[in-house]
């Protein structure tokens, strides 16, 4: 049977979009962060859209290396992107905002469509959920969302990873202190690992 346009229209609409919303500051950006992304995109599936969105912080919420320097939100954005592009993950987005945070709450408002599927990533550290907790009696009709809790990811010891550390090397970043920080699958790309290095060795401190 042959569809009209309407008729695919109204099921397109039914059916709606799978979308992660992944929000985070990321400073700066390591292994554990893109594994979730990658977990993100295997629950949207295929067809699934993940939106990664990064807080350019603002100087009150800078996390600063020893030496007193920062990730800013389009450092840390770009590297992100990088990794996305090397490993052909489709339909992630990687985007910078001055308000993470807000910025989640402007799409379900503004751009949710009836029979989205939304999943709002957050950590599992501190209060990263309860910020989030009222976007639930926003949600436009026939908008499902959900707020997902990822897991801590573990780094190359088994222990938790963390951007702290990540920063703890960052004033004199070296292949060998980066290493534990890059997703696996990219650590053999001498380019890959130039790259990170390069952005993270001109670093702002004002």
């Amino acid at each position: 049977m042959i569809k009209t346009f309407k008729q695919y229209f109204l099921r397109e609409q039914a059916e709606g979009r799978n979308i992660v919303l992944f929000p985070g500051s990321f400073k700066p950006p390591h292994k554990g962060h893109f594994q979730l992304i990658e977990n993100f995109k295997k629950m949207a599936g295929d067809k699934g859209i993940v939106n990664v969105i990064v807080t350019d912080p603002s100087p009150k919420s800078r996390r600063r290396t020893p030496s007193g320097k920062y990730v800013p939100g389009q450092v840390a954005a770009d590297i992100l992107q990088r990794y996305v592009n090397e490993l052909g993950l489709r339909n992630v987005n990687v985007k910078v905002a001055k308000n993470a945070v807000g910025e989640v709450y402007d799409f379900v408002r503004e751009q949710a469509q009836p029979g989205d599927n939304i999943i709002v990533g957050v950590g599992g550290k501190g209060d990263d959920k309860a910020r989030y907790s009222g976007i639930l009696k926003s949600v436009p009709e026939g908008v499902n969302v959900n707020i997902e809790v990822a897991d801590v990811i573990g780094g190359d010891t088994g222990e938790a990873i963390s951007a702290s550390q990540f920063r703890d090397v960052l004033d004199n970043p070296t292949p060998e202190s980066i290493l534990p920080y890059i997703p696996e699958r990219l650590r053999d790309n001498q380019s890959l690992v130039q790259y990170v290095i390069e952005q993270l060795s001109n670093l702002p401190s004002d």
